[in-house]
Parts: structure tokens; sequence; C-alpha cells
């Protein structure tokens, strides 16, 4: 068991450097990892990683420059979790 199982970690930037990086902790201590980018293909190889080490991820395109995105990947994650 993770130290963060059951926990949800939204992560923007993460198709690459620090943001990968946050993504890959996130995901090694069971959290289930909501992935933004910009980007879709580093975004994808990202998702891609986390999911062939068996963790819960779910992408989500996101410039967090623009606040209506930042929402509307907030309400889309939250959907998304909670079904």
């Amino acid at each position: 068991m993770g130290a963060l199982e059951g926990m949800v970690g939204i992560v923007t930037g993460a198709g690459r450097g620090i943001g990968q990086g946050i993504a890959f902790a996130l995901a090694r201590e069971q959290a289930t990892v909501i992935v933004l980018d910009r980007d879709r293909i580093p975004r994808n190889r990202l998702l891609m990683s986390l999911r062939a080490i068996g963790a819960s991820a779910e992408p989500l395109i996101c410039d967090v420059s623009r606040h209506e995105q930042v929402d509307a990947a907030i309400a889309r994650s939250r959907s998304r979790i909670t079904g």
C-alpha cells in the first residue's frame, strides 16, 4: 500500500521535466494521477509510461495560462474520478 493510495494528484506540465517527475512520484505512492499538459505527444508518452508501471492515470489537455481551461480540467478530473 502506497502512502497516497485513494488520493488524486493533478499535475500540470506533466509531459516533461519537474512535472513528469512529480507524476511518477505520485504514481509510485499509488495516487491516481491526472496528467495535464498542453502538448499531446509528451503527455501521451508519460501516460503510457505510467500505465506500464501499473499506475492509475488520466490525461487532459490544459494550458494553465487560460483560466477557463483550468476550470474545465478540474471539472473533467472530478467527473472522471467520481464516475
